[in-house]
């Protein structure tokens, strides 16, 4: 087992796929971030509804509610992005 894959499965993180509806979700988007592929990994989050962690201040724009960051942006109530334990 891949050393990155046994810490996150010992930490309780699971793999995630990018799907059709994540990229569908990323394209209604404002065009308000140059990187298209953080837009697809924060509507990743959303539509799967985990939490999106980011540093890139740009991100910030968009205020959702799944995302947090520097600036403390976000509500809390989503579980983090990766991990097994998701709200129903």
């Amino acid at each position: 087992m891949h050393i990155i894959t046994a810490i996150s499965a010992r930490q309780g993180f699971a793999e995630t796929c990018i799907r059709a509806r994540h990229s569908a979700a990323a394209q209604r988007l404002p065009q308000l971030h140059g990187d298209p592929f953080d837009c697809l990994l924060m509507m990743q989050a959303e539509v799967d509804r985990m939490l999106f962690l980011s540093t890139d201040s740009q991100i910030m724009l968009y205020q959702k509610d799944h995302v947090h960051g520097s600036q403390g942006k976000g509500s809390g109530q989503w579980p983090l992005a990766g991990n097994s334990s998701r709200l129903s």
